[in-house]
This record gives C-alpha cells, sequence and structure tokens, in this order.
C-alpha cells in the first residue's frame, strides 16, 4: 500500500492507494469523524481486482487542517473525483453518499 498526497483547492490531501493502475479505480470515502486509517485492512484484499483509492478530508487523518474562517467544505463527491484523478482515473463519482442535517430522509432504491 502506497500513501500519497495529493494539492486540492490549496490543500495538501493525503490518500492511500493500491493495486494496478490500469484495473477499476474504486474509491472508499470514509464517514465523520473517521479517516482512511479504517480502510486499511479492506484495501489489500480488493487491490487485486481494483486500483485502491481512500482519501481523508480536509482536517481528517493526515490530510491538511484548513482555516476554518476560510474554508468551505467541498462536496465529498468533488473531493474524490480530485484524488481519483491524481491517483490516474478519467472520471469518478460517488455512490450511495447520502447529505442531509437532521433525521435522513427513507432510502427509495
Amino acid at each position: 500500500m502506497k500513501f500519497n498526497t495529493v494539492t486540492v483547492e490549496g490543500l495538501e490531501i493525503f490518500y492511500r492507494e493500491d493495486g494496478d493502475q490500469r484495473s477499476p479505480k474504486l474509491v472508499l470515502l470514509h464517514g465523520y469523524p473517521a479517516s482512511s486509517h479504517q480502510y486499511r485492512n479492506l484495501i489489500p484484499l480488493l487491490a487485486g481486482r481494483f486500483h485502491m483509492v481512500a482519501p481523508d478530508y480536509p482536517g481528517f487523518g493526515s490530510s491538511a487542517t484548513p482555516d476554518p474562517r476560510e474554508f468551505v467544505p467541498a462536496i465529498p463527491s468533488e473531493l474524490a473525483t480530485a484524488v481519483a484523478a491524481a491517483a490516474g482515473a478519467c472520471h469518478a463519482g460517488a455512490i450511495g453518499m447520502v447529505r442531509c442535517s437532521g433525521p435522513c430522509p427513507p432510502f427509495r432504491g
């Protein structure tokens, strides 16, 4: 497993990476409060089939902590796209990401 950083909107974003870069990409986004460390055992298990990428959000794990007076949080899919591009993906997006404040609405599959 490799540990890398990429600059996204002026912040150093840490990410874990494993697997063949020619394989399909799988980007793992963590929850709050957490970090890519939670995927440390899963990444090697899937690296034989996928190019695994797991970033830390700004202010979490090993990513840079922004000035809270100036920072506007990125949408997780935008962060995933930027990190996936740095890892060699042509495009990326979030699957199953739900953002809500208060009680979450029921899932409508």
